[in-house]
């Protein structure tokens, strides 16, 4: 599934969560592919994780091309043909294709951004008749550079991706817009700790509490108090006993 995390404070970026499954806490296993769980013994380096990270500040390397620059992140079993092919093919989805022997510091903002996310691809789409299981993706505001049209195209890319491949996407993100649009479960974060999760049209529209309304941008607060049975100085119809009742102000 595709999740959107709407993250409300710099210490919520996936290169941390990323940090903290080095040795995340066991967990049974729930896919052929098992990364860790120490019941068994099982503890696969990071390296050798079918994840693909794309960070928010692109992290290229500066001495190599668009070109190399994702194939760095291919996998050493790969064929230099393999490699190339799968490279090319990726880029070439990305609309980089003319620019793909081009070093970073010769590419705008959104066109390194657009590389990066080729090179987390790389790492977590298996090859074209490969039986390898698709890995996770993890986006860090990965549109923040990309021009309005740019980032419609982007958007129907990441969701043809999960469509076609079922690849579990993890995108932190500051625009609800975008969270409702790409995301089938949104996680609320504020602080580190997780207020709200769900399908986006429940969490957006029904904020469990003050803060999390706060959080996605409804305003219209009042206080009030809900009695699952009659306050006893308070009337109550033969027809409402057994119902709860809300009073306003507090």
């Amino acid at each position: 599934r595709l999740g959107a995390m709407a993250d409300n404070a710099p210490e919520n970026s996936p290169t941390q969560a990323a940090d903290r499954t080095q040795h995340p806490p066991p967990a049974p296993a729930q896919a052929q592919a098992v990364w860790f769980d120490s019941a068994r013994g099982i503890a696969l380096p990071p390296q050798a994780r079918r994840v693909g990270l794309v960070f928010q500040q692109y992290a290229l390397f500066p001495h190599l091309n668009a070109l190399e620059n994702v194939a760095a992140c291919a996998y050493g079993h790969w064929s230099n043909g393999q490699k190339y092919t799968q490279c090319m093919a990726l880029l070439e989805r990305m609309g980089l294709t003319a620019l793909a022997h081009r070093l970073p510091h010769q590419l705008s903002g959104g066109q390194q951004q657009r590389v990066a996310l080729a090179r987390a691809l790389v790492r977590s789409v298996p090859l074209p008749g490969e039986a390898a299981q698709p890995g996770v993706l993890l986006l860090d505001e990965p549109f923040s550079a990309v021009d309005a049209p740019m980032r419609q195209v982007l958007y129907r890319e990441l969701a043809q991706l999960h469509a076609t491949l079922q690849l579990p996407i993890i995108l932190v993100t500051h625009d609800l817009a975008e969270a409702r649009r790409l995301a089938d479960k949104v996680v609320i974060l504020d602080g580190g700790t997780s207020l709200q999760s769900g399908p986006p049209e429940r969490v957006l529209g029904s904020p469990r509490n003050a803060r999390v309304a706060e959080l996605v941008g409804i305003h219209n607060h009042f206080a009030g108090q809900f009695y699952t049975a009659p306050a006893p100085s308070i009337y109550v119809p033969e027809a409402a006993i057994g119902m709860g009742q809300l009073h306003w102000g507090g």
